[in-house]
């Protein structure tokens, strides 16, 4: 059998004591103070009635990386912020949660800060399309777009600069009305393109156009971050009656969108090193409810 303290009140002795007396009591080990309500069925929480609450209740979201730590070196607690990391397929978050628990020490998790790590337009842009087949017009559209995400590494004499990725979009926009006929892979890195041009009156000259087989890009994984390098091959199809679809296949894109966050979390776990009592991979714990 437990055994209690007899010192301290029970709360439905506390509660029969605020319903005869009408006065504001203090639950034991300090907290909200209250009262009955007239009925004497409900107590009335009469925190609102001070000068300041008896505990921060904030739950902010920030927009970047720098505002975050920004905020938890001013307010957390060595003794008690905890931040948690979480990345899954969809989504990557940071939240520190400065009122968590301690060993022994219950809290209510009430107080938070968050990263959302949101992803950059051009990210989203091109992780959009990867693996998927565009029209030539589409294609040629997004290239135009986008060619200054082309980025030529140095020492690789063969890849292709954002420059000339713009003219190759120009080329695809310009030959609309055409019949491909064959593809060749070129000792140079590019793809040639046999097409037929196509009149109203039949078929017209024929040609050539080169397409590099892959080419670089880099672009920043998370607003505001840095820039990481991929490398895009070409894809693409000609149908029987000689449309072109055309795309590309982003290399190890997933290992770059993990490898930003992993860059992420040590810099924060660095720079709140003795800050905060912990910095976790993993999912936040709600904040405590009442029974």
């Amino acid at each position: 059998m437990t055994q209690t303290d007899s010192s301290v009140p029970s709360t439905k002795a506390l509660l029969a004591l605020a319903a005869s007396t009408g006065e504001a009591q203090i639950p034991p080990g300090g907290g909200a103070p209250y009262t009955m309500a007239p009925d004497s069925c409900s107590a009335m929480a009469l925190e609102h009635l001070r000068n300041a609450p008896i505990s921060t209740r904030i739950d902010v979201s920030f927009n970047d990386e720098a505002s975050f730590t920004d905020y938890v070196t001013r307010f957390g607690n060595p003794e008690a912020t905890v931040v948690y990391a979480s990345d899954d397929d969809r989504t990557m978050s940071v939240t520190a949660i400065i009122d968590h628990d301690a060993p022994g020490a219950p809290s209510w998790r009430r107080h938070r800060a968050s990263w959302d790590c949101s992803t950059s337009r051009s990210w989203l842009a091109w992780t959009r399309f990867d693996g998927s087949y565009m029209s030539q017009v589409d294609f040629a559209t997004f290239m135009h777009e986008h060619f200054e995400d082309v980025y030529a590494p140095e020492g690789n004499p063969e890849a292709p600069s954002p420059t000339h990725m713009l003219e190759v979009s120009k080329s695809l926009r310009a030959q609309r009305k055409v019949a491909f006929s064959s593809a060749t892979e070129l000792k140079n890195g590019d793809v040639d393109f046999s097409f037929q041009q196509m009149t109203s009156a039949g078929a017209g000259p024929k040609g050539r156009l080169a397409v590099p087989a892959e080419f670089w890009i880099a672009i920043p994984v998370m607003k505001g971050g840095q820039h990481y390098e991929m490398k895009a091959e070409l894809r693409y199809k000609i149908s029987d009656d000689g449309a072109l679809t055309i795309g590309y296949r982003l290399v190890k894109w997933d290992s770059t969108r993990e490898d930003a966050f992993s860059h992420a979390f040590n810099r924060i776990r660095d720079s709140l090193d003795t800050l905060v009592a912990d910095v976790y991979r993993g999912n936040p714990p709600a904040a405590t409810k009442h029974l």
